[in-house]
């Protein structure tokens, strides 16, 4: 089967670039149309571990700042993929990665989805919860997680 529809997504930070990179290196076509979703705030999986999202969240900063955050990702993410027919953006603002990014497979039904890891280690990855491993059993279509270069 041939990857004609990919949907990457990123929260801006470099194991999303990485992604981003490695996407264009390996699955660019001109027959392909890639799919960039900004996840901005990230939910209940970062509550209470200490650490703060990419961008600034939501309510912090309000709809306008959010917004502009999101298109600072964007366009930096842009930057990073070359080669492809098309290249289509959009953002989820506030919700739960896992749940939000299931609902856009299910919308944009793209042939894989790809996701960039940070590349935690075990014990953060039990207080911040695995997003990778959660979207990828709940995904109905491919699910590949590019890691972190260490």
């Amino acid at each position: 089967m041939a990857i004609r529809n990919i949907l990457l997504a990123t929260a801006g930070g470099p194991g999303g670039i990485h992604a981003a990179d490695w996407v264009s290196n390996n699955l660019a076509s001109e027959h392909t149309i890639v799919h960039v979703i900004v996840l901005e705030a990230l939910g209940d999986e970062y509550e209470g571990a200490g650490i703060s999202p990419t961008f600034p969240s939501m309510s912090e900063t309000g709809d306008r700042w959010a917004q502009q955050d999101v298109n600072e990702v964007i366009r930096h993410t842009l930057k990073h993929l070359n080669g492809f027919a098309e290249i289509k953006t959009g953002s989820i603002i506030g919700g739960r990665p896992v749940d939000d990014l299931l609902v856009a497979v299910k919308q944009i039904q793209p042939d894989i989805l790809v996701w960039g890891r940070r590349g935690l280690h075990r014990l953060e990855s039990l207080f911040l919860g695995n997003i990778s491993s959660k979207t990828a059993s709940g995904s109905s279509v491919p699910v590949l997680v590019i890691p972190y270069p260490k």
